[in-house]
């Protein structure tokens, strides 16, 4: 009985030092993108016409109201108006059934609670929303590698996660923060593998698919973690049939999820697989086997567009990702590899078929937290860490002044 309160002790106390830490860097790095935004509204404007022409600016308005307007709508940009859209007029404009329903049922809800006001109300609770559910991917995120790793990898990798180069999606009204903390909440479930833990990762991996497609990708590590719980080793003989089965039928959930919406656009489109056809025929995305998306960028390379750039960093975004994982692979618990793997040979095989296939797939890859965790293990060289944290603030800094400008970032 000592022993047991001692660990109940102990876990406490990582749960406290969780909300703590995650705190820290969350307002650190909240406090990053406030700065970038009013530099981007109200200094770079007079600095760069070019700049102040893309977002819309008139250098003569300075701290005038219509700059206000300029600083509060910054991150009113690109996919946000799509889910804006879903949130108060629901599927009514047909291209937007290729985003998944729950980021904007959520975002609708928290509307409505501040007023429903189209488009503001949806607006500010999407950013509210997003920045809180990204202040509980960082406190899950550290319970779940203080668990599988220790304090202090688990410290790094909330800074490596909150200051990433793409890490400005966790703040705009993206679906990123929502997908991820269902993500991080099914993982801590199946590690800890109660009874209840398992019908509640399959609930929340349903939850996890309504909102990104992607989210299918839990189905390799739930079945891993079933594995290591139910059948490996002497652990067969320990658990009985049914045991096993209420632990096994959750998996069910994941591909309800899919099921489910198709149902829904039944009912409402008179097709279950419109989304598939607005994906092909509005967004250009489709299935592609990753060595044929090889083959797209190369086609993308050999023509001379202004897209070019923009192909360079998509690229260059993806293959690092890559690249980590190739020698990290060993680094990180198998069932975190399995949910890698899957979310990056799912992202590439929707390539764009644009002369920008890897369109969005940076974006894509915030999602992918081992590559995190990756980062935080090589980070116990002093070194690295601070090379790689030097770079990573620099770029995301750049990313949030062309976005909050209006350019396209992912």
């Amino acid at each position: 009985m000592q022993v047991d309160k001692t660990v109940d002790d102990k876990t406490a106390q990582v749960h406290k030092t969780a909300w703590k830490e995650a705190g820290k860097v969350f307002l650190l790095s909240r406090l990053l993108f406030f700065t970038a935004t009013c530099f981007s509204v109200y200094v770079l404007p007079q600095l760069s016409a070019g700049y102040a022409q893309q977002l819309g600016y008139n250098v003569r308005w300075r701290f005038s109201t219509p700059a206000v307007n300029q600083l509060v709508f910054s991150w009113r940009r690109w996919d946000v108006n799509s889910f804006l859209n879903i949130s108060y007029f629901g599927y009514k404009h047909t291209p937007d059934v290729a985003f998944f329903p729950l980021w904007s049922l959520v975002q609708y809800l928290g509307g409505l609670l501040l007023g429903g006001i189209f488009p503001n109300s949806f607006y500010f609770a999407g950013l509210i929303l997003a920045n809180i559910l990204f202040y509980f991917v960082l406190v899950l995120l550290y319970n779940l590698l203080s668990k599988d790793f220790d304090l202090a990898l688990a410290r790094r990798a909330l800074f490596i996660l909150a200051f990433s180069p793409y890490a400005l999606f966790f703040f705009a009204g993206y679906s990123e923060p929502l997908f991820l903390v269902l993500c991080l909440s099914v993982f801590l479930l199946l590690r800890r593998g109660r009874p209840a833990d398992w019908w509640l990762a399959g609930i929340l991996a349903y939850l996890a698919v309504l909102t990104r497609s992607s989210g299918i990708a839990l189905a390799l590590p739930y079945l891993g973690m079933f594995y290591y719980h139910y059948l490996r080793g002497t652990r067969r003989s320990e658990t009985s049939w049914r045991q096993k089965l209420s632990a096994f039928a959750p998996i069910a959930f994941i591909p309800a999820a899919i099921l489910t919406y198709m149902f829904y656009l039944y009912l409402i489109k008179g097709s279950p697989l419109i989304f598939r056809v607005e994906e092909e025929t509005i967004w250009y995305r489709q299935f592609t086997w990753p060595w044929d998306t090889v083959r797209l960028l190369i086609h993308a390379f050999s023509v001379n567009t202004s897209l070019i750039i923009a192909d360079i960093l998509d690229v260059t975004s993806v293959l690092i990702a890559l690249l980590t994982l190739a020698p990290g692979w060993t680094r990180i618990p198998w069932h975190y590899r399995l949910f890698a793997i899957v979310l990056a040979v799912f992202a590439l095989s929707f390539p764009a078929h644009t002369l920008e296939p890897l369109t969005s797939q940076p974006r894509y890859m915030i999602s992918i937290f081992p590559i995190t965790v990756i980062y935080a293990v090589w980070s116990k060289n002093k070194y690295f860490y601070r090379v790689f944290m030097a770079l990573a603030l620099a770029f995301l800094v750049i990313n949030t002044i062309f976005f909050a400008g209006n350019f396209w970032v992912a």
